[in-house]
């Protein structure tokens, strides 16, 4: 969903907005994100991921922390154990290794 892409910050980003962008109902959206075998919450953790890997090499934790749609920097560690299994910090340094 590449409407996503778009968005400055992932913050605060609902179903009912991206529903309301392409003149559907939310659950008009759902089914249509099934038929495609894919769901919003998905879509949206795709998407932290793809933002994560851009900016991790050299923007500021609190400036990735929004830009992700994260309210705390508590999120994105968990994110990054979840996603990554390693601290923000040390992917960091993965990150500005292969930069």
């Amino acid at each position: 969903m590449h409407l996503l892409q778009a968005k400055p910050s992932l913050e605060g980003v609902m179903q009912s907005e991206i529903a309301e962008v392409f003149n559907l109902s939310v659950r008009s959206l759902q089914r249509q994100l099934q038929r495609e075998q894919q769901s919003f919450r998905a879509l949206l953790e795709q998407e932290r991921q793809r933002r994560f890997v851009t900016l991790i090499a050299h923007a500021p934790l609190h400036e990735i922390v929004a830009q992700l749609g994260f309210m705390e920097q508590s999120a994105l560690n968990k994110f990054c154990q979840k996603q990554y299994g390693q601290t923000p910090t040390a992917l960091r340094l993965i990150y500005r290794d292969k930069s």
